[in-house]
């Protein structure tokens, strides 16, 4: 016998059998529970973060000294995880010739959705974005899916809720010692390092993107480990009412046992098992709901209040309830789309919606219904929301947002409307489908036996196991304090989740008779968590937030496990053919999608770290081979574009030309790999003002350090020793000026103008400026015209790159508030005064139709700055006079 028949014999030999296949499924629920349970501790977002700042390069904290968790990588890891999952359990069941597929039009749905989301990302803009998304989007329903296949048996399902309970408990501590201790510690330690921290998050201090920082750093509210409040919410209403309902049914058994059984001689004191249990799960329940609470989410707190009564209501009129099931069913979905009709109603009669929270989200869907008209058929592609909606954003819409806020807008728009009809076909069938009264048949089952045989108790501790391991393999922990970081990191997770597992295993266990594992309580309490966290996601985005959305989905698996639907029988060719296309599905994605992305996220790591020891160049070839490494990512060539440009800054006009030029080409591969990304754009324009002045980046001035009076002596100082280096003289000059140091600024942009034998045509703009500051008009008019003269023989070059510059990016973001102000800077550069003022006004019409609360008003400086701009072309408009 050949080795290969050897192999499919032993296959067939242990999973041929019922109890071998019991044991795959086992296996492979519990995999899906811990990497579930691993992922709620994980904080991926439905996004992609600037790659760089994420690993710690521009933070004061040595790269090397940070925890580093790549949240591209995770997400993707996480979806072929699911993957390798689902091909698993078909190959297992293929082998034993026992495949069967319940829900299978889900499952076809599923697969529709597939198809649509990989053509969608194929014709997305942003390609690797798209991809990302959208493979972790058919990964979570899959997830689902596969869970409603492995929680076939009543243990299995009562250990997925025991595992859910059991993460309302650890969720809910981490949200509790976030406000009552993390984030005060936090917000301490940025007012001590407030300017450092936010340029190490790649924002300018002085900018309103920094107070919106400083605001979020500061806000007491439970965030979990995601780092915002409302997907945390939407997840703690899920596993919360999975607690309850387990408590629930705990008082319930206890109560049943204690009534139905003579009552036993007890010694003083005694309290009996069943309800120590259920005192103690009803006790740890104030921590998840405390957590709940503390989310600060209006949203996530109503979703919680009407889940919460629903689920109370039902439990307590359930027989009246079954059997008015489609009426009250009905009902809901009445209440519901007549709820979103009023909204739309109100939103188009007002103009708006009430209260600032519902009125932001009414700018995101009224610009969407643009995007959808202009992509019907395959949507801009999975998390291409951002750059498009730049574009069709409304007059005083103040946020740059990344999605709309909303589940059936969000599929709408990102999958095109094939591929969002069918998300939103299977997230409906699936919550209608969790509230069918009836359950699946099964044999009444004996009383379990002693505790330490449940299998609930060795499954759970696998799933701890399971979620430590998934940590432990995402996360890259600091060298310095290895051990300390490691454990102090897992400490929380591990001992809230261990807690929270055990409360909820003890005495979870059925006192024998009919059973659908999840008790009669916890299924009503878990198909209103699934109604409250979908609700919620009206106005929110928690089902594309990886964590949120995978407890979701596989909670809804289980539901769906204990109700009676479907089922296909598959034979033995027909279950091969499935396994193979999984395995292929699972081999092209490890492939074409995860190795790229491993390699471009170890590249970027070392940059970074390169970038932390201040070696430009490391960080150079390691930014390069990331840049190769993923062809459709233009974050790489982004970064090399800026890192680049930072070089030329700082090296001798030789070598500068060539610097400048390599950063173009990075600029360009970065805009061609995305068109509509405005940053990318924004600094190929940037560059190309550069290139035909490359003196601009030794002159140009920046904000004022907060130390001003000290760095103005550590200039003094160096000005000793080098008396005539025209960098040092301009610096000199700006921190004078910014002193309100008139004379001292003018003196020394006279030697620097001296020392570069007029060589940089930007000192005659800043002395402009310091003779206008000194009150003498004349001489700053002098001065700025001498700049202007300077771009003479390059006049048409520069106008051209103004008003493409201009023609383009106002494209992209018609709405955009500080963009105007960079454009009106630059057309001063080019010397289109008319321009200028255009640009000026414009920025202050878009200031004008924000709310008087917002943050994103122009600041006193970007004020003062504008008012500048407009005095200098005002004033060298105007004729000469005698």
């Amino acid at each position: 016998m050949s080795p290969a028949n050897r192999l499919a014999g032993g296959a067939r030999g242990a999973f041929g059998s019922q109890r071998g296949l019991d044991w795959l499924h086992t296996l492979l629920l519990v995999a899906l529970l811990g990497l579930a349970a691993g992922r709620a501790t994980l904080n991926e977002p439905a996004f992609n973060p600037d790659p760089l700042t994420e690993a710690g390069a521009y933070s004061p904290l040595p790269a090397a000294d940070q925890l580093y968790a790549p949240a591209e990588l995770m997400r993707v890891a996480g979806a072929a995880a699911v993957l390798v999952l689902a091909s698993a359990w078909a190959i297992g069941s293929a082998i034993a010739g026992r495949l069967t597929l319940r829900w299978p039009l889900l499952a076809v749905l599923t697969a529709t959705l597939g198809a649509a989301l990989l053509a969608s990302a194929h014709r997305a803009t942003a390609g690797r974005s798209a991809s990302v998304a959208g493979l972790e989007q058919f990964a979570l329903l899959l997830g689902g899916l596969l869970a409603a296949q492995l929680a076939d048996a009543p243990w299995r399902r009562r250990l997925a809720l025991v595992v859910l309970a059991g993460l309302a408990v650890m969720l809910g501590a981490k949200g509790v010692y976030q406000v009552t201790t993390e984030i005060p510690e936090q917000w301490a330690a940025f007012q001590a390092n407030r300017d450092a921290i936010l340029l190490g998050q790649g924002l300018d201090p002085a900018s309103p993107q920094a107070e919106l920082y400083a605001t979020r750093v500061r806000e007491a509210t439970a965030k979990g480990w995601f780092g915002l409040a409302n997907p945390f919410g939407s997840l703690m209403v899920l596993t919360t009412l999975a607690a309850a309902g387990l408590a629930v049914d705990k008082w319930r058994r206890w109560f049943r046992a204690d009534t139905a059984t003579p009552a036993k001689p007890r010694s003083p004191g005694e309290i009996p098992l069943p309800l120590l249990a259920a005192i103690l799960s009803s006790a740890l329940l104030v921590v998840p709901i405390l957590a709940w609470w503390w989310t600060g989410s209006t949203g996530a707190r109503l979703a919680g209040l009407l889940a919460g009564l629903a689920a109370a209501g039902l439990y307590w009129k359930r027989d009246w309830a079954a059997r008015h099931h489609r009426t009250l069913l009905g009902a809901a979905a009445t209440l519901l789309l007549a709820g979103g009709v009023a909204v739309v109603g109100v939103g188009l009669a007002r103009g708006g919606l009430p209260s600032r929270t519902l009125q932001v989200r009414w700018e995101y869907w009224r610009a969407s219904a643009g995007i959808l008209a202009e992509h019907p058929l395959l949507g801009v592609g999975p998390d291409n929301f951002a750059s498009h909606y730049l574009r069709h954003r409304l007059p005083g819409a103040e946020e740059e947002v990344r999605n709309p806020h909303n589940v059936v807008v969000h599929a709408l728009v990102e999958y095109g409307l094939p591929g969002g009809l069918a998300y939103l076909a299977i997230l409906a069938a699936v919550l209608v489908l969790a509230t069918r009264p009836r359950v699946q048949a099964l044999p009444s089952i004996p009383p379990p036996g002693p505790l330490w045989r449940d299998p609930v108790l060795g499954a759970s501790a696998a799933v701890l196991g399971l979620m430590l391991l998934w940590r432990l393999a995402m996360q890259d922990y600091p060298a310095r304090a290895f051990g300390a970081t490691l454990v102090w990191d897992n400490l929380l997770p591990a001992v809230g989740l261990a807690v929270g597992l055990g409360a909820a295993w003890l005495l979870s266990r059925p006192a024998g008779g009919p059973e659908t594992g999840l008790g009669q309580a916890g299924r009503v309490a878990l198909a209103c968590g699934l109604g409250g966290f979908a609700l919620h996601n009206l106005s929110d985005f928690a089902l594309f937030q990886p964590g949120a959305a995978m407890v979701f989905w596989l909670a809804a698996g289980v539901v769906l496990a204990a109700v009676p639907g479907r089922v296909w029988h598959l034979p033995r060719e027909a279950s091969a053919m499935l396994a193979a296309v999984l395995t292929g599905v699972t081999i092209l994605v490890l492939v074409l999608v995860a190795g790229p992305v491993y390699r471009k996220s170890h590249a970027i790591r070392q940059a970074a770290l390169a970038l932390s020891g201040s070696d430009l160049q490391a960080a150079n070839r390691w930014l390069e081979r990331a840049t190769a490494a993923d062809p459709l990512d233009p974050a790489p060539p982004a970064s090399l574009a800026q890192l680049r440009l930072h070089a030329a800054r700082l090296a001798p006009p030789a070598t500068r030309a060539t610097l400048l030029e390599a950063a173009a080409q990075a600029a360009r591969t970065a805009h061609a790999r995305d068109p509509l990304q405005l940053a990318n754009l924004e600094r190929l324009v940037q560059l190309g003002a550069y290139d035909l002045d490359p003196t601009l980046l030794a002159a140009q001035w920046t904000a004022p350090p907060p130390d001003l009076q000290a760095q103005r002596r550590e200039v003094r100082i160096a000005l000793q020793a080098r008396p005539g280096d025209p960098r040092l003289l301009n610096r000199s000059a700006q921190l004078a000026y910014q002193a309100g140091d008139w004379a001292q600024a003018i003196e020394q942009l006279r030697r620097a103008i001296a020392a570069t034998d007029d060589g940089w045509p930007k000192l005659w703009d800043h002395l402009g400026d310091a003779y206008l500051q000194a009150g003498d008009p004349q001489q700053a008019r002098e001065a700025w015209l001498r700049l202007l003269a300077s771009r003479l023989d390059q006049w048409r070059e520069w106008k051209a790159l103004a008003r493409s510059g201009q023609l383009l990016l106002t494209e992209l973001d018609p709405q955009g508030l500080r963009l105007r102000v960079r454009l009106a800077e630059l057309a001063w550069e080019a010397g289109d005064t008319q321009m200028v003022l255009e640009q000026i006004a414009a920025a202050r019409a878009r200031d004008a139709a924000l709310t008087p609360q917002s943050l994103l008003h122009l600041t006193a400086a970007e004020q003062a700055r504008l008012d500048l701009l407009a005095r200098k072309a005002q004033t060298v408009s105007q004729p000469d006079t005698p």
